[in-house]
């Protein structure tokens, strides 16, 4: 009976691209709006190659009407391009867009961050770990391809770890007047791109937007974090020795329709040397086996913890 609902679900949006299409024209965003839904919804009944197209489709119109990689719909498509991919077994492009997706949040996330409590801040973070937990979950054994993953991890363990730490500090008079600016160009440029507007306006308006928010990352200092890299972490070990960096994460699965798409957590350990050009990545599974074996031993070591 699901799948019969998701068939019909289905067959609305291509219905809806047509009618998007005949109203606002192929190369709309409204349009691409649609083709987003669509491209996902070909993608849980295992058409990957339609999929591809479809969302490859809309991220061209998102471009072509001057929608940068900070607003929130090419995000979107990017995750979704790259689950996509992925399951098609397409790594090095899924790579690239789920790194685009997290490169895209962190722009938007860590702008967004300076004016909301640490209460949405951690809301925020949590919505945006998806995408992160993304690329962690696209398996590479290329040094470029691991790389890549741990520099986008690092970034994101630190721009966390910064936030939480400034999530009281009040913004000065000209980063305020800049952010509230921000916030109603940002709500201008969705009624210019999905509303009534036209394809010039929306580009003026993601032009003016995106100059200020470099503005404002020049004002801030939690605006643009400033996360270590590899090769400085590397370069601080003493030589000789070797550094292991644990992260925990929800890994993306390949599933069908009717159950999540995220799994139970796993840890996965980063490995590396002082003179190490890319980081060993060790997959070790469930966290909550591992977590159980810690509990055990710590109730070895110290007998009545908990009491």
């Amino acid at each position: 009976q699901y799948w019969e609902d998701y068939e019909k679900a289905f067959e609305h949006f291509e219905s809806s691209q047509k009618l998007a299409e005949r109203i606002y024209g192929i190369g709309h965003p409204r349009t691409a709006k649609v083709l987003n839904y669509l491209g996902v919804a070909e993608q849980w009944r295992g058409n990957l190659t339609q999929a591809t197209e479809v969302l490859n489709q809309c991220l061209s119109i998102y471009r072509a009407a001057g929608l940068s990689l900070t607003q929130q719909e090419v995000i979107d498509v990017n995750q979704d391009l790259a689950s996509v991919e992925w399951q098609a077994g397409m790594i090095p492009e899924a790579l690239k867009h789920a790194d685009a997706s997290v490169e895209g949040g962190e722009e938007r996330m860590w702008s967004q961050l300076a004016g909301l409590s640490e209460f949405e801040r951690l809301a925020l973070a949590k919505y945006q770990n998806s995408k992160i937990s993304l690329l962690l979950s696209i398996t590479s054994q290329r040094d470029e391809d691991l790389l890549r993953q741990y520099q986008a991890l690092l970034r994101w363990k630190g721009q966390v770890s910064r936030s939480l730490s400034a999530s009281q500090r009040r913004l000065n008079p000209k980063a305020q007047a800049v952010y509230d600016e921000m916030k109603t160009l940002d709500g201008l440029l969705w009624q210019s791109i999905f509303g009534q507007g036209n394809a010039n306006e929306a580009k003026q308006i993601s032009s003016k937007y995106n100059a200020l928010q470099r503005q404002f990352l020049q004002l801030t200092e939690t605006g643009k974090p400033q996360s270590a890299t590899f090769q400085e972490v590397a370069n601080a070990l003493t030589p000789g020795t070797v550094a292991i960096d644990f992260y925990a994460y929800p890994p993306y699965k390949k599933t069908r329709i009717g159950s999540s798409p995220w799994g139970e957590d796993e840890l996965v350990a980063w490995v590396f040397k002082s003179d190490a050009s890319a980081p060993i990545r060790v997959d070790l599974g469930p966290v909550a086996p591992l977590q159980e074996e810690v509990e055990k031993y710590l109730d070895y070591l110290v007998p009545n913890r908990g009491g």
